[in-house]
């Protein structure tokens, strides 16, 4: 595979149900989503109206910054260049959340410590989808693993992340 599977997001098939991030709370026991759907102030577009959408997960960076800026080795890449996080090494200093563009990395309440998309590794490796492209009413995601796709959907999700900043929780 090459080194570029992220989650390609289809805004015009996407139904703003948010089953993206409820499956992803639920199979992950986290108190917030690894994936968010965002959705902006609706506005008028050439004469019709529009609801700006965009999903935000992680899209696995070429040299991922969350990656460098863990002081405690917490982090680790595997063969598909996909950031893991080694929960017992983890202390939830949070240098790994404001390291990443994309404010992806979470600090979960609960446990006190930082998790992020990891492409559901476990479910992957058995020959399953990520449980937010699985659970996807809209089927508007699904992995891939195409290097133009990646670099499209790092710019999107800085875009999204820009014009709906306004979403994005804390």
């Amino acid at each position: 595979m090459s080194k570029a599977t992220c989650i390609a997001f289809d805004e015009n098939r996407c139904v703003s149900c948010k089953a993206c991030e409820i499956h992803c709370r639920q199979w992950h026991g986290l108190s917030v989503p690894l994936c968010r759907q965002l959705t902006g102030q609706p506005a008028m577009q050439e004469g019709k109206v529009s609801l700006p959408l965009g999903f935000v997960t992680c899209v696995h960076c070429a040299h991922p910054p969350c990656l460098h800026a863990c002081r405690y080795e917490a982090m680790w890449l595997d063969e598909e260049n996909i950031v893991h996080i080694d929960e017992a090494c983890c202390t939830g200093c949070g240098d790994c959340m404001s390291a990443c563009p994309y404010h992806v990395p979470h600090l979960d309440l609960v446990s006190g410590k930082v998790f992020k998309c990891d492409l559901c590794h476990d479910r992957r490796k058995v020959g399953l989808e990520p449980v937010c492209v699985a659970g996807c009413l809209g089927r508007a995601l699904h992995v891939t693993n195409d290097e133009e796709a990646h670099r499209k959907i790092s710019r999107q999700t800085i875009r999204w992340i820009k014009s709906l900043a306004d979403d994005l929780p804390e």
